[in-house]
C-alpha cells in the first residue's frame, strides 16, 4: 500500500522477509522504510535460514529508501534488482549465508540466463555496517556486489558505495562486475576479512570479448 511520500516505520522486533516490489516514489517523495526514531537497528528482518531467501528484497521499484534496519540470518541480506534511485543508509547487515548487499538486474527464478527487468541504476549504498558474510558459502560471501557475474548484459550503473564499514567478510568486501559502469567507491573501511579471492575490492574480474558501450569500470 505504500505510495510516494509515505514513511513506513518498524518498531523493535523480528520480522520476516520484507518484499518491496513495483513501488514507485519520486525524488521529492521517496517511499521510506525505517525504524521508529530512537529504535535504530532494533527492527530485525530475516528469512529464518542462512541457506535460503533474503532479509529484504527491492524489485522493479523507484525511489525506495531504507534506513537503520538490521538484516540477518538469511542467505542474502538485501537485494536491489532492476530498481532505480534506491538508498540504503545506516543498515546493519550481519551473519548471512552468502552476500550482504547486491545491486543488479533481476534474473528469472530458476532461469538465471534470463533478465526480467532493466539494469539497476542510481543507487546509493552509504554508511552501512556489514559483517560476518559467507557463513554457508564463503566464495559467494561478498559484502557489496554490483552487477551480475555469470550472465552478460547487466549494465547496472551510477552506483555510489561510500563510507561503509565491512568487517569479517569472507569473499571480496566490494565487487564490481563487468558491464557495470559509473560506479564510485569512496571512503569505505575494510577490516578483518578472510577474503576467499585474496582481494578486498575487485573490479571487472574477468575479461569479456563483448563490452558495454561505456566499457567496464
Amino acid at each position: 500500500m505504500a505510495r510516494s511520500g509515505d514513511v513506513v516505520c518498524f518498531d523493535a522486533g523480528t520480522y520476516p522477509t520484507l518484499e518491496i516490489a513495483n513501488r514507485t516514489g519520486t525524488a521529492a517523495g521517496p517511499i521510506v522504510f525505517r525504524t521508529v526514531p530512537g529504535g535504530e537497528l532494533k527492527a530485525t528482518f530475516t528469512s529464518g535460514s542462512l541457506k535460503h531467501g533474503h532479509s529484504v528484497r527491492v524489485d522493479r521499484s523507484e525511489h525506495v529508501h531504507l534506513y537503520d534496519l538490521r538484516l540477518t540470518s538469511s542467505q542474502t541480506g538485501i537485494e536491489v534488482g532492476s530498481s532505480g534511485y534506491a538508498r540504503l543508509d545506516g543498515l546493519l547487515v550481519e551473519r548471512v549465508g552468502q552476500a550482504a548487499i547486491k545491486i543488479h538486474r533481476t534474473v528469472a527464478a530458476g532461469d538465471e540466463q534470463r533478465f526480467l527487468g532493466p539494469a539497476a541504476h542510481h543507487c546509493d549504498v552509504v554508511r552501512n555496517t556489514i559483517r560476518d558474510t559467507g557463513r554457508v558459502t564463503p566464495r559467494y560471501g561478498e559484502g557489496i556486489y554490483v552487477g551480475t557475474g555469470g550472465l552478460q548484459g547487466d549494465d547496472t550503473h551510477d552506483v555510489y558505495v561510500a563510507y561503509n564499514h565491512l568487517d569479517a567478510v569472507r569473499a571480496e568486501a566490494i565487487e564490481i562486475k563487468r558491464h557495470s559502469h559509473d560506479v564510485i567507491v569512496r571512503g569505505n573501511l575494510v577490516t578483518s576479512g578472510s577474503h576467499e579471492f585474496h582481494a578486498a575490492i575487485t573490479v571487472a574480474v574477468r575479461p569479456s570479448p563483448t563490452l558495454s558501450r561505456t566499457g567496464t569500470t
